[in-house]
């Protein structure tokens, strides 16, 4: 984890984005956690799951959940 090496020596917010190519409010964050949980906080979830919403088709059956609909209708 560079990122946790940087936050050791004691690296500026503004320095760590601007090398990293993110934002400051990233770091930030990501300095937050490294304080509460250490390195282990700052290690990634994973990979969202894509089957999270439903597909196009699901959303014109009949038996699909209001919630969806209302969803998709905000979309268009």
């Amino acid at each position: 984890m560079e990122v946790a090496e940087q936050f050791k020596r004691g690296e500026a917010t503004a320095e760590i984005a601007r090398e990293l190519r993110v934002t400051p409010r990233s770091v930030r964050r990501w300095r937050q956690l490294w304080r509460r949980g250490g390195v282990e906080a700052l290690a990634s979830p994973g990979p969202v799951a894509r089957e999270a919403m439903p597909s196009a088709e699901d959303l014109d059956t009949p038996n699909s959940d209001a919630s969806w609909r209302s969803v998709r209708s905000v979309r268009q």
